[in-house]
């Protein structure tokens, strides 16, 4: 009868670790973010405001979503969270989708990025991080806080390879000098 309650306990607190958030990849998460946030200049771009001057220098569709926005005599962020919650994600185009909490980081100054996501496969979490920092992409993502997969590359233009997608929800990003 002990042996059974062992046996009972020992499966509850494996469950119990498991289903708590958070864990080791979540604090490389947050070592990265941090990182980053270390190596910028946060003066420079919270100092400088959105002016008609500034954005003369962009291409027409940009100026006009910069005067539409709002933009213009507010404070140029240096940094970006976006957060989504309750999000359907698709693993592949023939499987359902899974609901997934997702969070993302973007910074003007640098190529960085870093981006955090976790949901549920059959019950089990899965969490994933993949972030570009100083020109180098790495992905890794964790299924039931023990199984990894890893995979790392260079990223020849970190920059250019992002500012399509940033530049019309983060604004800033597109009168950063990139020099």
């Amino acid at each position: 009868m002990i042996w059974v309650t062992c046996i009972i306990a020992v499966l509850a607190l494996i469950i119990i670790y498991i289903l708590i958030p958070g864990g080791k990849l979540w604090n490389r998460y947050l070592e990265d973010v941090k990182l980053s946030y270390g190596q910028i200049n946060q003066n420079s771009a919270s100092q400088n405001n959105f002016s008609e001057e500034e954005i003369a220098k962009l291409p027409a569709l940009l100026q006009k979503h910069i005067i539409n926005g709002g933009y213009i005599n507010k404070p140029m962020m240096s940094n970006m969270l976006v957060r989504f919650y309750n999000t359907k994600f698709r693993l592949s185009p023939e499987k359902n989708p899974i609901k997934i909490e997702f969070q993302q980081v973007n910074f003007a100054q640098r190529p960085d990025r870093h981006a955090f996501l976790s949901g549920k496969i059959a019950g089990i979490p899965l969490q994933a991080k993949d972030s570009i920092l100083d020109g180098y992409g790495s992905m890794t993502g964790v299924l039931a806080k023990q199984r990894r997969r890893d995979e790392s590359r260079s990223i020849d233009n970190g920059i250019g390879r992002r500012s399509i997608d940033a530049i019309l929800i983060f604004t800033g990003f597109c009168l950063m000098d990139r020099n």
